[in-house]
């Protein structure tokens, strides 16, 4: 590697003769450097004249993308310059289709699980360059994404299912409306991936035939234009059998929000009162067949932002409907988030009571009472009437409202946790994990109408990072690493906030205590990390902690399959200047 770099120096050029005596030699502890020397190539660039007419772009572009992929242990930086590129504005259209022929070779040689934490990302990239109207659909995008679903495939069902989930979605938009022009690229690339995947080839059949059926008899239309074009009273009787009926079809978050845009705005001109269009939305439930969950989702944010637009009156008028004909699980989960918003604690519980509400509605509705009830008996009394876990639910509705019995139970379930007290310590970890959620539409105290006090967040933040680092002191070993599976959430609740600063001290001896000793790091703990000293000023941390720090970094690097996001934040610490010191 250092014969590499002096030939770098000294040739004013990265002399490609060095490659082949490095990849003889036991590459792993520098194969990222290695890496980043041969990525310093891509994509590249090649003015072509008639005294190297026989070296042609292609030529280099194949020669690259063999050497980025040449070594097994490349895959993660591989992905990594890969969405870089496919996400950088500054890059050109043909820089990006250079990046999917990347792609489609490093899904076909890499481990297929190395794909998976950036599956999102590719495949929203993959779209764009796909769908970009400015130019045919380069070869290579098909060819990417049959790449992707057959490597998913050899992983795991669960794997192609989401991603055969993620397509469907991110792709109906696309075919259903028409008028774009990008109806039958959009097509084949389900095509691709169906072919690819047979595990996801019913469900995207059984998705795309209904919209070709819709397309068939001509009932996909733009539907914001629809919307766009109901201007009065006489436009939306005219258009509204057909906005319902769109909605119907194709329910999904977008066409939602859309027809939210549109009632805000005939409300706002007094053309058509907000209530009536809110009463005709919520109908839809009831006509949708075997919604998804992310519709099921969608909905209910919709019903939420309508509850926030009504006055209380009116939206009170509309939960007394509602509440009638929760006659199915389905439509429970659907309304969930607007009957929260009743700030009732009586309506909440009857809800909660229900045959047919699910674990999930129930601890929001128990979020919803233990934050409005006045009568701690009465909240408490829930741990025995409701037949699911909610002590997490009930610990963070009172810690909103400011009640001290929240903290309590909170530190109570943090040592069931390490204790290993509860039969469902799966179930118990993601409650957990919720109380630090104040961002969500499930769980935003603003959307939800919760009772919040002065300083809220600087009071709740402090709470629940106090009482974490007291839980992890009075935890034996086993016990602290347990806990260290809450810490990255945790600490993202602290981001943007200055609670992070004044409990410096408090967590600084936690991270001290989880990366001492010679094992290798914890990607949890790595992982959250990375978020503390984002959050944290730079000048707090001594040389010795920034050292421990890079010690137990330097270990990770080492082992296999230690995720990238571990280490964005080594730049705050100063390493080059610690590390020289330390040197």
């Amino acid at each position: 590697m250092h014969y590499t770099q002096r030939m770098a120096v000294n040739e004013a050029e990265f002399c490609p003769a060095g490659y082949g005596c490095v990849f003889q030699c036991n590459v792993r502890a520098l194969v990222e450097d290695l890496f980043e020397i041969v990525s310093w190539y891509f994509p590249i660039e090649l003015k072509q004249t008639s005294s190297n007419a026989s070296i042609t772009k292609d030529l280099l572009t194949h020669g690259c993308v063999t050497c980025l992929t040449a070594h097994p242990e490349f895959a993660p930086f591989c992905y990594l310059l890969i969405e870089e590129k496919l996400n950088d504005e500054e890059c050109s259209l043909q820089q990006k289709i250079e990046a999917c022929e990347l792609l489609a070779e490093a899904a076909s040689v890499f481990r297929p699980e190395s794909i998976l934490s950036h599956l999102e990302s590719m495949l929203g990239a993959l779209r764009a360059v796909g769908l970009n109207p400015k130019c045919e659909m380069a070869e290579c995008v098909p060819r990417a994404l049959i790449a992707i679903t057959e490597a998913l495939s050899k992983c795991d069902n669960e794997s192609v299912i989401k991603l055969g989930s993620q397509l469907v979605e991110n792709l109906e938009p696309f075919v259903l409306q028409v008028d774009m022009g990008l109806t039958e690229r959009s097509l084949t690339l389900l095509h691709c991936a169906s072919n690819a995947g047979p595990a996801i080839r019913g469900m995207v059949y059984d998705r795309v035939i209904p919209w070709l059926v819709m397309l068939v008899q001509a009932k996909s239309q733009d539907f914001p234009m629809i919307c766009a074009a109901v201007h009065d009273e006489s436009t939306y009787t005219d258009l509204s059998p057909r906005i319902f009926s769109i909605l119907v079809g194709s329910p999904c978050r977008e066409f939602f929000d859309v027809f939210l845009c549109m009632a805000t705005r005939l409300a706002s001109t007094s053309v058509i009162p907000l209530i009536s269009t809110a009463e005709q939305f919520y109908l839809i439930a009831f006509k949708l067949s075997s919604p998804t969950g992310e519709t099921i989702a969608a909905f209910a944010e919709t019903m939420q932002s309508f509850g926030l637009l009504l006055d209380k009156e009116n939206r009170l008028l509309l939960l007394e409907k509602i509440v009638d004909t929760l006659i199915s699980h389905q439509i429970v989960d659907m309304f969930t988030l607007f009957l929260v918003q009743s700030q009732d604690p009586m309506l909440m519980k009857r809800c909660a009571m229900l045959p047919v509400c699910g674990e999930q509605s129930a601890y929001r509705f128990c979020v919803g009472i233990a934050n409005h009830e006045p009568d701690i008996g009465k909240v408490l009394l829930l741990r025995s009437e409701l037949p699911y876990e909610i002590s997490c639910a009930i610990s963070k509705g009172l810690l909103l409202s400011g009640k001290e019995e929240g903290v309590k139970i909170y530190k109570e379930q943090l040592d069931r946790l390490w204790r290993r007290d509860s039969a469902d310590h799966e179930i118990l970890l993601k409650h957990l994990c919720n109380i630090f959620d104040f961002d969500t539409a499930a769980n935003n105290p603003q959307r939800c109408l919760f009772k919040v006090t002065f300083l809220w967040k600087q009071r709740v933040f402090n709470q629940l990072g106090k009482s974490f680092v007291a839980a992890v002191n009075r935890a034996d070993e086993s016990g602290k690493t347990i806990l260290m599976q809450l810490l990255p959430f945790l600490l993202k609740c602290f981001e943007n906030s200055s609670a992070m600063q004044q409990l410096f001290d408090e967590f600084l001896p936690v991270f001290r205590t989880a990366l001492a000793g010679d094992k290798e790091g914890d990607p949890v703990v790595l992982f959250a990390l990375s978020r503390f000293i984002a959050g944290s000023p730079a000048d707090r941390f001594s040389s010795e902690d920034s050292y421990l720090m890079i010690k137990a970094l330097t270990r990770a690097l080492l082992a296999p399959d230690i995720p990238m996001v571990c280490f964005f934040s080594l730049p705050r610490l100063g390493i080059d200047t610690v590390w020289a010191r330390k040197k």
